[in-house]
Formats: structure tokens, C-alpha cells, sequence
């Protein structure tokens, strides 16, 4: 199984969402924005141009930057991260090699590939987890709770 980027899996979900054409693309822009300059230099005239609607639009749906990263958090925690993990157990069961250090060496640099390819993405979970340590402590949660669920759930 390949491995989506993050950005690919959360397309995918805010695709997949009830939300208005125009809230997925602020979500979307917000999330390449804020990946390319961090959150605090991105501004909402930023992510209005980028997602091609008025400032007042992105206002109206989200009210503050604070909202659009919490939409942007929500289906990250929900809904990219549990298919991140299973795509990668997923993975790892295919992959499975008698041999321990052929695995650990392959599961090492599948990971650290996966960290590269999604470094900007990863960036702003980890800044925000740092300034929000109730994040890290979900987002650990729910990894647990991946991982120790049947794979495919």
C-alpha cells in the first residue's frame, strides 16, 4: 500500500465533509499557508487570495485564525491521522520480514520518508501541540486508540 501525504488525506476528508465549496477552500488554503509560513505570519487576506473568496467570506465561516486552525485540527486528529496510522500498519503487516533488521531498517526509513514528504504539515501539529499541551495528549490518545484497534476500523 502507498502511503498519501497528509495533504492528500486531508483534501481527501474536507472533500468527503458537508462543508460550503467555499469553507473547503479556505480549510484548504488555511492548511498551505500555514504549512509554508507558520500560523502567526499568515494572515486572512493570505488565506481569502489563496482560496479565491473575500476576507469577509473567510470571517463570516470561521470567525478568527483560531477557528480555521481548529477546523483545520479537527479532521486532522479525526480523520487523517487514524488513516495515516493505518495505512502504515497496514504497511508494516505487508511488509513483514522474518529478518528483524531488514524490517526495523525498512519501517525506519518508511518513516522517516512519510516525516520528510509531510515536514510543513507535521510542523504546524507540533507547533500547536506545543503552545496546547491538552493537543499532544489527544493526539497521543488517539494514536494509542489506532493502534490498538483492529487494523481496517
Amino acid at each position: 500500500m502507498v502511503n498519501r501525504n497528509i495533504k492528500a488525506l486531508f483534501n481527501e476528508s474536507i472533500d468527503q465533509s458537508n462543508l460550503s465549496t467555499k469553507q473547503q477552500a479556505v480549510l484548504k488554503a488555511s492548511l498551505e499557508l500555514f504549512s509554508e509560513q507558520g500560523f502567526d505570519r499568515t494572515s486572512t487576506k493570505d488565506i481569502a487570495d489563496r482560496a479565491a473568496v473575500s476576507e469577509g467570506t473567510v470571517y463570516k465561516q470561521f470567525k478568527t485564525k483560531e477557528g480555521i486552525l481548529a477546523a483545520i485540527l479537527d479532521p486532522f486528529i479525526h480523520k487523517v491521522l487514524p488513516k495515516a496510522v493505518t495505512e502504515f500498519m497496514v504497511d508494516m503487516s505487508e511488509n513483514a520480514s522474518p529478518d528483524i533488521d531488514a524490517f526495523l531498517t525498512y519501517v525506519i526509513r518508511n518513516r522517516m520518508q512519510f516525516a520528510m514528504d509531510n515536514r510543513l504539515q507535521i510542523r504546524i501539529l507540533l507547533q500547536e501541540a506545543t503552545r496546547n499541551s491538552s493537543l499532544l495528549n489527544f493526539v497521543g490518545s488517539e494514536i494509542g486508540n489506532i493502534i490498538n484497534s483492529p487494523l481496517g476500523d
